[in-house]
């Protein structure tokens, strides 16, 4: 998130951050209600999604924000990190999840309505909920793969297509 540009640490924060308050947020993230999910190009940490629950009964509702960095924007990284991060939630039984946003903030936005996000204009800010289904064995085996492939990855390092 340090690698993030003035803008695009306004967007996500939704409010300017320095680099101690980027630390310190990181370091201050609780991992029992916390899941954080990396988009990894060529080895080097491009996006992140996060998932975080803020209740739990009667059922979890979770919050969601996406950070990708400004080299990577527009090439369908915030939209698969989105994809995997709601199978994480369906995963977990969330009934509902928020997506907070700035009003000018369009590319979060057009994110969440391919996802079908009610959105909702308040206070200068876009709120966007979802509601993810139950879980079942393709949602399930989604999440095993890509966790699966992460694993991998970090034991032998990310695999080079081999050309014949």
């Amino acid at each position: 998130m340090l690698r993030l540009t003035a803008q695009d640490r306004c967007n996500r924060f939704m409010g300017t951050l320095g680099d101690e308050r980027v630390r310190s947020y990181c370091a201050g993230l609780d991992w029992s209600s916390t899941v954080v999910l990396g988009a990894f190009i060529d080895g080097e940490l491009r996006g992140v999604g996060e998932l975080a629950t803020v209740t739990r009964f009667p059922r979890p509702v979770a919050e969601i924000a996406l950070s990708v960095e400004a080299a990577w924007q527009n090439l369908g990284i915030g939209t698969l990190l989105l994809r995997h991060v709601l199978n994480m939630a369906r995963n977990r039984y969330v009934s509902r999840v928020y997506m907070m946003c700035l009003i000018d903030n369009r590319k979060m936005q057009k994110i969440a309505r391919k996802f079908d996000a009610n959105l909702i204009i308040e206070d200068g800010g876009v709120e966007g909920c979802l509601w993810p289904s139950w879980p079942n064995y393709a949602s399930l085996m989604e999440e095993a793969a890509t966790d699966g492939r992460a694993f991998f990855n970090a034991i032998v390092g990310p695999q080079q297509p081999t050309r014949h």
